[in-house]
């Protein structure tokens, strides 16, 4: 059982748990390419393949809403077994507000030691 942080937005929840996305690969939720131009499905196969060996991996990808707009998640991906089988579990942060608070901090310490 997870327990939810307290900013959680229970609409968040309903949209990620729709069952549309069973199945679906990170890449079909993402830009063709993520920062630095590398492509999204190469990338991704790259992360699983390296998650698989090492059992969990924290990193940075470009999602896609489904209105079409991208935004920066941070993403805890772990290879789990369930039953026997492989599985691969992923918990994936918005972190849209968080960079952009981050963005004026540095312009606001850039500013300050001008």
């Amino acid at each position: 059982m997870t327990t939810a942080p307290p900013s959680f937005d229970e609409r968040e929840t309903t949209r990620l748990n729709d069952t549309r996305f069973l199945g679906l690969q990170p890449w079909d939720l993402s830009p063709p390419t993520q920062p630095g131009g590398e492509d999204s499905h190469v990338k991704g196969v790259r992360i699983i393949i390296q998650t698989i060996k090492e059992g969990s991996l924290f990193f940075e990808w470009v999602h896609r809403r489904q209105d079409g707009t991208d935004f920066p998640a941070e993403v805890s991906l772990s290879a789990l077994e369930l039953e026997g089988k492989p599985i691969l579990h992923a918990i994936v942060r918005d972190i849209s507000e968080r960079q952009v608070a981050e963005e004026q901090l540095r312009k606001l310490s850039s500013a300050v030691e001008s």
